[in-house]
């Protein structure tokens, strides 16, 4: 990748790297794309870049986000419903983002990186000039968990934030638990169970019993009455991708990233994707979750109170567990990596033998939270 590919289009005016970066005098010394393991929809590129200046060396993130319509995933799509998704996923929320004055209402204890610049590329992309964060990358704690759970419900409840978000954020954000189920999970999840050949696979049928299979039937019927109650929540402020790989942690405040998918959104919508992220990479056992919904729900809470927001707790405990499960309970079981296997990866034992029943006990207590 060339510099001046993420200054601007070729044959137009663009910045200088000098006037873009606030330095007298500016020399690229080098550009590294930043591998990045996970599914990227509407982003098109991570890159560092160094920089050499008078006062010593500087490093660079630029972002390009870009139009889902430019994304190799979308051949993934059949091809009837790709025209709504790229509707689905407009890609200029983010670069809006960091043209907007919400780095100046970031609640206490977060910030956005600094940006240096927003580019259009083109029509359908653009460059996003932002801080290099060195921020720490260690196994979060309990007490990080609690710190983040706290300042999601201060950005939730957060009337500026609310502001900005209904000019810029993503306009399927209040009704985002319903776009989900009817897209992704009916597609790819729901119909396995409907139809049964999730129970036919043999590591599945080893862990669940007529009583699991009747659950999951009871709870697929009560979809709709669920994303009812979902779209019945109050209607705050979300981030919309709250994993911790978005929340960098630095000396006594995070750095949030990735926002692509901010929007208006349900109470605790935020609060899901904290708990549940780590757990759907495998980067931590499923046993985990109670564990973390117990540190997380009263920050959370008393993150809302912060910003005026004074919602008893049972109302919130229910809000968190409906949308938990909407999203998360007919997708927890490993399906798609039960399909691909070998069959030494299906005996009694095996790795995905081992996952498979910690999902299953997983979804048997997002069951139970909601009364199933």
């Amino acid at each position: 990748m060339d510099v001046a590919a993420l200054l601007g289009p070729a044959g137009l005016p663009v910045p200088s790297l000098e006037s873009m970066l606030g330095v007298p005098e500016a020399t690229v010394t080098g550009i590294d794309e930043v591998e990045y393991d996970l599914m990227a929809l509407t982003t098109g590129g991570r890159w560092r870049v160094g920089v050499k200046t008078p006062q010593g060396h500087r490093c660079y993130v630029v972002k390009v986000a870009r139009s889902f319509a430019l994304s190799p995933i979308l051949a993934m799509i059949p091809p009837d419903l790709r025209d709504a998704a790229i509707r689905e996923l407009p890609w200029r929320i983010e670069p809006d983002v960091y043209r907007s004055a919400l780095h100046r209402h970031m609640p206490h204890g977060s910030r956005l990186p600094e940006c240096h610049a927003v580019v259009d590329l083109d029509e359908n992309s653009a460059a996003i000039w932002l801080e290099f964060v060195a921020h720490d990358r260690s196994a979060w704690t309990a007490q990080r968990y609690r710190d983040a759970a706290r300042l999601l419900g201060r950005l939730a409840a957060s009337q500026s934030i609310a502001d900005i978000a209904d000019g810029i954020g993503h306009p399927g954000g209040p009704g985002q638990a319903r776009m989900y189920w009817a897209g992704r999970l009916a597609d790819e999840f729901v119909r396995s169970y409907v139809d049964g050949t999730a129970w036919d696979d043999p590591v599945v049928s080893r862990h669940v019993d007529a009583g699991f299979r009747e659950r999951m039937s009871r709870f697929i019927d009560g979809a709709p009455a669920l994303l009812d109650e979902i779209e019945s929540l109050p209607l705050l402020s979300a981030h919309g991708d709250a994993c911790p790989n978005n929340l960098l942690a630095c000396d006594h405040e995070f750095v949030i990233i990735d926002w692509a998918f901010f929007s208006r959104g349900r109470m605790g919508f935020d609060l899901s994707q904290l708990v549940i992220s780590e757990i759907e990479l495998r980067k931590t056992s499923p046993g985990r979750l109670a564990e973390t919904q117990r540190v997380c729900l009263p920050a959370y809470r008393a993150g809302l109170v912060d910003g005026g927001v004074n919602v008893p707790a049972a109302e919130l405990e229910r809000a968190h567990h409906i949308q938990l499960a909407a999203a998360h309970v007919v997708s927890a079981i490993p399906l798609d990596l039960l399909a691909a296997a070998d069959d030494a990866d299906l005996v009694p034992g095996s790795t995905l033998d081992l996952l498979t029943a910690d999902r299953v006990a997983m979804v048997r207590g997002m069951l139970d939270a909601i009364g199933i």
